[in-house]
């Protein structure tokens, strides 16, 4: 997207430039049809769309909607709703990318609540207690937004059937199409995923131990 407004079109981006033929010859030339599989995919967008309002609206009533989890997981919700528009029934390049990176940070934020919460829920009120879920959830948007606006786009090829940061419309361009603040989120997601589950797993273990050491005392006690 800044590279739109530095060049002021996108028919001026060096990386980008389509002009070598017409639409109609590129997809002649290059394109392919998946009428089945794109069938598939715009009745299974509009499917779970409409299968995402009815499970939304419950997070939305009273005695929910005051918890900070379900604050997050409707931010969560709305954002899955708008990437399954552009992945399934449209396609647009920069927004879905910048989708995808901001439901990254609203999961590991959803992630880190309910441990927070499991743990020191003292800290999960000073960080998410009332309108403070939605000062964070700020900071997903702002993340997906930059992903969206200044990075490389990615693009659909209806040939491989998938999303490709290279449109392949120029020979030897691939190490500038790269998108490597793409890269960093996904190997940085994987690894805090695998330390917050290492969390869960001594969490549990410590309220195991304490459940297990409160019925030990319980039956002492009946004993003598």
């Amino acid at each position: 997207m800044n590279q739109i407004i530095y060049y002021g079109s996108i028919e001026n981006m060096p990386l980008y430039n389509c002009s070598a033929h017409s639409s109609e010859e590129w997809s002649r030339l290059y394109g392919e049809r998946h009428p089945y599989l794109g069938h598939f995919d715009i009745v299974f967008g509009t499917v779970v769309n409409i299968l995402y309002i009815p499970i939304i609206s419950v997070m939305f009533q009273k005695e929910f909607y005051k918890m900070s989890c379900f604050k997050i997981m409707i931010c969560l919700g709305i954002n899955d709703m708008l990437a399954l528009c552009v992945n399934s029934i449209i396609t647009v390049g920069s927004i879905i990318l910048g989708l995808w990176c901001c439901s990254c940070i609203i999961v590991m934020g959803l992630v880190a609540n309910r441990l927070l919460e499991m743990g020191k829920s003292s800290r999960a009120q000073a960080l998410f207690q009332g309108n403070r879920t939605y000062i964070f959830m700020l900071i997903p948007v702002m993340y997906g937004l930059y992903f969206m606006i200044f990075t490389n786009p990615v693009g659909f090829n209806s040939k491989y059937y998938t999303w490709l940061f290279d449109p392949m419309i120029n020979e030897n361009h691939s190490e500038q199409h790269r998108n490597i603040p793409h890269s960093i989120n996904n190997v940085l997601i994987v690894a805090i995923t695998c330390i917050l589950y290492v969390w869960l797993y001594f969490l549990i273990k410590n309220q195991m131990s304490m459940i297990s050491w409160k019925s030990f005392i319980y039956e002492r006690s009946l004993a003598f």
